[in-house]
């Protein structure tokens, strides 16, 4: 009856990722994980990440099959449902 309102839950997870690939599957899911293959980690990683990032709501990057290299997790800063 006088049961507090509830605070407002920001996404679907009842419980922490248990690690990066869940972590990962979630915000796919979710639609907020932008995956882009193929790029070169030394010339072009790293301004595709500052000009995705500078959008509002931008996603989380994954980059993969980087030739010299395994995958490349960027998270971008601010966003409160992940």
């Amino acid at each position: 009856m006088n049961d507090p309102p509830r605070a407002k839950i920001w996404n679907d997870y009842d419980s922490p990722h248990a690690d990066l690939r869940e972590f990962l599957t979630r915000i796919e899911r979710a639609g907020e994980l932008l995956r882009i293959s193929r790029v070169d980690w030394n010339l072009e990683m790293g301004t595709l990440a500052e000009s995705v990032n500078e959008r509002s709501n931008a996603p989380a990057i994954l980059f993969e099959d980087i030739p010299g290299t395994r995958r490349v997790f960027a998270r971008s800063p601010g966003r409160p449902t992940r």
